[in-house]
């Protein structure tokens, strides 16, 4: 069997060119394509896997196609699996295979792996608590974009854990997220203003924080 031809006549059942669509004769071609290497293949696999996974209409099903996926290394498939073993979500919870999961994808850069590694290690799931390990996980997830891992630096940085206290850079990650519809950050920028860490005149929306932070006891 030719790798290439089973890849090209895959795509053609994959997407109904000169063919009837037929998804489960393409995965049977493209998985053969891939058993010789054909990377390409694999890819187009990894694709296939992850839509029915989205179409999905019932756990178990869905947690089969990421499985599949993730077996052919999908960081994305890791982290969504991992999350569901950590929490017990479809799956009976097993917090070991949830964390080795969370790891390989969060080793792999997927920032929602990451973020709950760094909740993982912040709360003492599955792990022993360690908050360096879980301001380094978060402080990867925060330096992408992901909003959740921002607002949780801010506050490692606030409350010192992990690292020494810096209010410089808790105000500079809570003021990433303070409009993004976090809970408790516009309060917690409050508190800052009104214990004097930060000036009030700095900042526009500073009474708007304090009545927030007043709200919040």
């Amino acid at each position: 069997d030719h790798p290439l031809a089973q890849y090209r006549l895959g795509l053609m059942y994959r997407e109904g060119r000169g063919v009837p669509a037929d998804l489960d004769r393409a995965i049977t071609l493209l998985e053969s394509a891939a058993a010789q290497d054909w990377g390409a293949a694999e890819e187009a696999l990894v694709g296939i896997y992850l839509e029915r996974a989205d179409a999905a209409t019932s756990p178990p099903e869905e947690i089969r196609w990421f499985e599949l996926a993730a077996a052919r290394g999908d960081s994305g498939a890791k982290a969504v699996l991992g999350s569901y073993y950590f929490s017990g979500t479809g799956v009976e919870r097993d917090l070991d295979v949830g964390l080795r999961l969370l790891t390989e994808a969060a080793e792999a850069g997927d920032v929602r792996a990451q973020s709950n590694l760094g909740y993982a290690y912040s709360t003492g799931t599955g792990v022993a608590v360690d908050d360096a390990r879980a301001l380094e996980w978060y402080r990867m997830a925060a330096e992408a974009g992901l909003v959740r891992a921002q607002a949780a630096l801010g506050l490692f940085y606030e409350t010192g854990r992990g690292t020494d206290v810096n209010v410089t850079e808790a105000v500079r990650w809570y003021l990433n997220v303070v409009g993004e519809g976090v809970p408790g950050i516009s309060a917690r920028l409050g508190g800052l203003v009104a214990s004097g860490e930060i000036g009030a005149e700095s900042y526009p929306d500073a009474q708007a924080w304090v009545l927030d932070a007043a709200r919040a006891g």
